[in-house]
């Protein structure tokens, strides 16, 4: 009875052995998961135009967290990695070598949350980080986030510049292959001020004859017409992040102040002028304009032959430099006419101003500024900017926010820009400076510097700030933004408020040489392991432990006979 029992705790003894070891190797090949964490992740854009692909074409991720050594440059293989960059600390050559030359299996781009401390360097190369990824298809996962603590110290963590990495982290992104976002409908939000032929102004659009009533059917009556006119919508390396305060959010603020402004101007019968006024808020902006264009084609004959001048707004709150942009040459007498007032505005305001005269290169399918869609209909139009030339459509989606510098300092000179183009405008359409007279009729005993807009007139400060926060914080990517958002609706709204609700939108699709694929936005989870040989070194120090046990308690040859019964049960 005795050996029987002897019998059965070698038996059990063996089972439990041979499920220390089963249980051993597995969790050597697992990597343990200590701790998560998530946070919001944007994805490289995805697009197709004229049938080539640019972008990230990949979504899915479940790849082991990497930080390059920045110092020493090291080399390896890194395809099944995702790599962690800092924006701030990365440079377009490091980008590619990560890319194309160790075979990244993913990258991960952490933009800092403050902007504060930027240098001239960094400026330029985020601007070329930006430009670079969006050259050519990349067939790996690409994201971008914004830095917390939490990825703050898992990049500290991995950081081989700090200390050798005793952890490790999987990120993983659980998302749909991308698909195409079909149809990609955009709007044009229009609304206008009808005029009076009885207004203080003489000047007659010079290209078509008019006749001296209002009110007809298609809102703008028979006398001349000014379009104010500017894009609310934007591109950018990240769909997610493309917000853009200054390019063009700081033109669609202009153009609502400017609404309200005018709204009230027009409305005493004694400062109404004989211009009908039309605003237009143009969706496709970086897109070549597509809005614009769509507008332009659609609209009636009659609004389209009675338009004496469209000023579009680009930027307007980017530097105290303001830039007058044409495609007339200066020596045209309309251009000429019209840099005059602008010109002596300026000089009142001590604003720095100057005209630019650049031609529409036909032979280039893509336009430079907005106004060059009026241009080729032969209209004479113009855009002011704070940018002395054109940029590129993605230069600038990082650092384009009122984070990136002083809010009050921005949101000051967009006020006294708006206040600018405001007197600028009034003044042509009282024709003021030729007349030498008040905005009433008077005559003015000197120089007309009188300030048209103040009290009730004034610029809407309040408006300015609130729509400059909606704007840098709402992402206005053309092909993710819904037609039921809330920033169209709040657009729509707000110039409907201002022009007594004689606003429509109208509504486009565009082309289908322009695909854009989603998703956008992703959730990502960093899941804390712990080490491949931390793991290995702890399994065969137990093995050890147990092993050295069984030796003492059986000796050495129940000891061998163990490991052999081991052994076979293994290779069974």
């Amino acid at each position: 009875r005795e050996g029987k029992i002897v019998q059965n705790m070698r038996a059990l003894l063996h089972r439990a052995l041979f499920s220390i070891l089963i249980s051993s190797s597995l969790y050597v090949s697992y990597v343990g998961v200590e701790a998560e964490s998530s946070f919001d992740v944007f994805r490289l854009a995805q697009f197709e135009k004229n049938k080539v692909n640019y972008g990230s074409k990949k979504a899915q991720m479940n790849l082991q967290a990497s930080v390059p050594n920045m110092a020493t440059k090291t080399k390896g293989d890194l395809r099944r990695r995702v790599v962690i960059f800092r924006l701030l600390d990365l440079t377009s050559e490091v980008l590619a070598e990560a890319i194309t030359r160790r075979s990244a299996g993913g990258i991960l781009i952490l933009i800092p949350d403050d902007y504060a401390q930027i240098t001239a360097a960094q400026i330029d190369n985020c601007r070329q980080i930006e430009h670079d990824l969006l050259q050519h298809e990349l067939a790996i996962p690409i994201y971008f986030a914004v830095e917390n603590s939490d990825l703050e110290g898992i990049y500290d963590t991995l950081n081989p510049e700090t200390r050798p990495p005793k952890e490790s982290y999987q990120f993983v992104v659980d998302s749909d292959e991308p698909q195409e976002v079909s149809p990609v409908i955009v709007s044009n939000v229009v609304g206008w001020l009808e005029g009076d032929h009885r207004g203080s102004a003489e000047r007659r659009n010079k290209n078509q004859p008019h006749a001296s009533t209002a009110g007809t059917r298609d809102g703008v009556g028979s006398l001349p017409t000014i379009a104010v006119v500017a894009f609310y919508d934007n591109l950018g390396v990240a769909p997610g992040l493309a917000r853009g305060f200054h390019s063009n959010g700081s033109g669609v603020v202009g153009l609502l102040a400017l609404a309200r402004m005018f709204s009230q101007l027009y409305s005493y019968s004694t400062t109404k002028g004989s211009y009908n006024l039309i605003f237009v808020l143009t969706g496709a902006g970086r897109l070549n304009f597509a809005g614009t264009k769509d507008w332009l084609t659609n609209a009636s004959p009659r609004i389209v032959e009675s338009l004496d001048l469209v000023l579009c707004l680009d930027s307007i709150a980017a530097s105290d430099t303001l830039y007058l942009h044409t495609s007339k040459p200066p020596k045209d007498e309309l251009v000429k006419e019209l840099h005059d007032v602008f010109f002596h505005t300026a000089h009142t305001m001590d604003i720095p101003f100057h005209l630019v005269h650049k031609k529409v290169n036909i032979s280039n399918p893509e336009l430079a500024w907005e106004h060059e869609q009026f241009s080729l209909k032969r209209l004479f139009a113009a855009t002011i900017s704070n940018k002395p030339s054109p940029h590129d459509v993605t230069s600038s989606m990082f650092l384009d926010m009122l984070g990136h510098e002083n809010r009050t300092a921005s949101i000051g000179r967009l006020t006294r820009n708006i206040h600018f183009i405001g007197e600028s405008l009034a003044r042509y359409i009282f024709n003021l400076e030729a007349n030498r007279r008040t905005i009433d009729g008077n005559e003015s005993k000197g120089e007309t510097d009188v300030v048209i807009f103040n009290g009730s007139t004034q610029v809407p400060v309040h408006l300015v700030e609130a729509w400059a926060d909606t704007v840098d914080r709402t992402p206005r990517n053309t092909g993710f933004l819904s037609q039921d958002s809330d920033f169209l609706m709040a657009l729509e709204d707000t110039l409907g408020q201002f022009l007594a609700h004689q606003t429509t939108r109208q509504t486009f699709n565009l082309p289908n040489s322009i695909a854009f694929y989603g998703p956008s936005t992703a959730s990502m989870t960093a899941y804390q392991t712990k080490s491949f040989v931390f793991e290995l070194v702890l399994t065969l120090g137990i093995l050890t432990y147990l092993g050295t046990l069984m030796f003492v308690m059986k000796g050495p040859r129940e000891f061998h006979r163990s490991l052999l019964l081991v052994w076979d049960q293994v290779k069974s």
